[in-house]
């Protein structure tokens, strides 16, 4: 492999979220559009997957890039109003603090 650049292996991380029996109490770190979401699925079991979903994403995440769970900033994806499938939660740039970027 002479002049290609060797490539790095990934490193790939999978979670697994239980699904809780309730509403837990760290879904204050939701923001107010994640809550208005959840509170618009008129599926009780979609909506406690929803907000389990979104607050383990804030947990991990937060904890990756050393900030609180609520600090974390996930913009709204534009699709997401067309095909709820496609709705892939995205971390903004400024909730990495700068060193961690």
């Amino acid at each position: 492999m002479t002049g290609a650049k060797s490539a790095r292996p990934l490193k790939v991380i999978c979670w697994q979220v239980r699904l809780p029996h309730r509403v837990p109490a760290s879904a204050e770190s939701l923001d107010r559009r994640e809550r208005a979401r959840a509170a618009a699925l008129p599926d009780p079991q979609r909506r406690l997957q929803y907000i389990a979903a979104h607050v383990a994403l804030r947990q991990i995440l937060g904890a990756y890039v050393g900030t609180s769970p609520r600090r974390c900033v996930l913009p709204a994806n534009p699709m997401a109003a067309r095909c709820w499938n496609m709705q892939r939660p995205r971390i903004s740039a400024s909730a990495i603090p700068v060193g961690a970027r």
